[in-house]
């Protein structure tokens, strides 16, 4: 079961691993994510063996702004709850960035396309499925 959380009662045990995620992936985005969950820009969903940080904008896209998992394969674990809620709130997108070199196979896996590049960070996004 996923739940949403509030990330100020968590954050003593939530961004310590946000931080070691950017600091093992030389991808400094930490502190936007810190940033955007204080400000109540984006929101914390826990999982079982794992939590993941979505950001929703105004334009009807869904950043999937961080995602952790104890057990691994978070990315597949999570879509489908990923996907229910940007059709919750009527999102069209979902996006993600990732300065993982060998994600591009999973990511195309799970119906995303590569937007961008901006040094060694890819964005990936993904028209939202409805009809589901």
């Amino acid at each position: 079961m996923i739940t949403l959380a509030k990330y100020d009662k968590l954050r003593d045990r939530i961004f310590p691993l946000i931080q070691q995620s950017a600091k093992k992936n030389r991808h400094d985005f930490a502190d936007n994510v810190d940033k955007s969950l204080l400000s109540n820009r984006a929101f914390l969903f826990i999982a079982p063996d794992g939590f993941f940080v979505l950001e929703p904008s105004s334009s009807g896209v869904v950043g999937v702004i961080f995602a952790f998992s104890f057990g691994g394969n978070n990315c597949v674990k999570y879509q489908p709850a990923i996907e229910q809620l940007a059709r919750d709130i009527g999102a069209k997108q979902l996006y993600f960035l990732t300065s993982l070199r060998g994600f591009s196979i999973l990511a195309k896996k799970l119906g995303y396309t590569k937007d961008s590049q901006s040094g060694r960070v890819t964005k990936w996004i993904k028209e939202v499925p409805y009809g589901r």
